[in-house]
């Protein structure tokens, strides 16, 4: 295992712990490989392979993020070029120096197996899980730490340890934590078959441990609303590995989410006033009543029905990403929104819509359906279940976690979810005749 696949993997492994360590991974890599690389020939960057007359599937990656890019970049600069401008062009700068880099890096990648990622995403989860629990029943208690009064601010920001409900670990947000988290939980069964008894009981406990994490540690919803996609997404996975052991995993996960529920009722007084559940009540509330029930969700429904508004006034173009907020917000006044400080809709679709309209929306599909296409069409039919089985959870993860959180903006999602595709991508290009299985 080379220095440049530690660091890779490495990196995609820990971020959920330290959300930045893979946005800061993937630049250290680009810089490196600018300083060390002495010839740069387009040779390299070619997406063609000549054996198979097909574009390999690390070089349609590439060319998708460049898309995705490109298009996000002139929609920037359609709308001026200002400080806030450029800013909104770093933000999401991965998707250019990851799209140069990445060919050059699958050249230098060893061999990858399904068994591996496997295998580091179980560690992973129960990883973050272990420290998330320590957070939980220990760090929450304390509070140490300083407050700064900044002008540009309407509130005191917080720098320190303080007594809290949702853990973040180092990403710095909750829901950060969640969606990092998500798809290493279900990339735990990866490689099924070749693994041990001891393997596959490691695996069927990071998805355990893995949702409680997101779920009652995070304390972020749409993982809650999203892991039965994902569940039956993994179970059919399984099924088609060992038809028998996928039966008594049903079976067991069945009987535990029943002994659950039946905890919860039996506990209900105590239970209900956990964050978690005071907060799904209150989303079930605001959905099924006239009254705000919870305002974190009544904010998220005005947003997103203001940022369709926003997009329908500018449907080609949109507003840019540095100004999406601003067209949204000439809808505020006399509403819960008036004075608050959301900046987002917290959906992946309605944020590209108001940004940069039809355009953004067909590059942000490209992107999107990426891991699905891919592994559905170019892996060979003894790796077909492994490999679309994670272009699904990928793809699945984005889209179903999108619709209630901050995607792709977010610089520190954007490298990780980069390098779960460059994965796919690697063992796909892997794929040849007659060679060592991809498990």
């Amino acid at each position: 295992m080379n220095p440049w696949m530690v660091v890779l993997i490495g990196a995609t492994a820990l971020a959920p712990i330290f959300s930045a360590l893979v946005t800061l991974a993937g630049a250290l890599l680009f810089l490196t490989w600018l300083a060390t690389s002495r010839s740069f020939s387009l040779r390299d960057y070619s997406a063609y392979t000549k054996d198979n007359r097909q574009y390999s599937a690390v070089g349609l990656l590439s060319l998708t993020l460049l898309i995705y890019f490109t298009t996000l970049c002139i929609l920037v600069l359609i709308q001026g070029t200002s400080n806030n401008d450029i800013a909104a062009i770093f933000a999401f700068s991965q998707f250019f120096y990851l799209a140069l880099m990445l060919p050059f890096l699958a050249k230098k990648m060893p061999p990858l197996s399904l068994s591996l990622i496997g295998k580091i995403a179980t560690l992973a989860t129960l990883l973050t899980f272990a420290l998330a629990s320590i957070d939980y029943f220990s760090v929450n208690q304390m509070r140490w730490g300083f407050t700064l009064n900044i002008s540009e601010y309407s509130r005191p920001i917080w720098v320190g340890v303080r007594p809290h409900t949702r853990v973040s670990l180092l990403s710095g947000n909750p829901n950060t934590l969640a969606t990092l988290l998500f798809p290493l939980i279900f990339l735990s069964f990866l490689g099924w078959q070749k693994k041990s008894n001891i393997g596959k009981s490691l695996a069927l406990l990071a998805i355990v441990t893995g949702l409680v994490t997101t779920a009652i540690y995070a304390g972020n919803r749409i993982s809650l609303v999203a892991s039965p996609i994902l569940l039956v997404l993994s179970w059919m996975y399984l099924h088609q590995q060992n038809r028998d052991s996928a039966i008594h995993i049903f079976w067991g996960l069945a009987v535990l989410l029943l002994t659950g529920l039946a905890g919860i009722w039996l506990n209900w007084d105590s239970v209900s006033q956990h964050a978690l559940i005071r907060r799904m009540l209150g989303m079930w509330y605001e959905f099924t009543t006239d009254t705000h029930a919870d305002s974190s969700v009544a904010q998220r429904v005005k947003m997103l029905e203001y940022s369709w508004k926003a997009f329908l006034d500018s449907p080609w173009i949109g507003h840019g990403p540095q100004n999406k907020y601003e067209a949204m917000r000439s809808y505020f006044d006399n509403t819960i929104l008036a004075g608050s400080n959301h900046r987002t809709p917290h959906n992946i679709i309605a944020s590209h819509a108001a940004a940069g309209g039809v355009f953004a929306l067909i590059a942000l599909g490209l992107f999107l359906a990426y891991p699905l296409f891919i592994s559905w069409t170019r892996s060979a039919k003894r790796h077909k279940p492994d490999l679309l089985f994670f272009g699904v959870v990928i793809s699945s993860s984005l889209i179903t976690l999108g619709m209630a959180e901050t995607m792709l903006f977010n610089d520190q999602k954007n490298s990780f979810y980069i390098f779960l595709m460059f994965f796919v991508a690697v063992l796909i290009d892997q794929q040849k005749p007659g060679s060592q299985s991809l498990g």
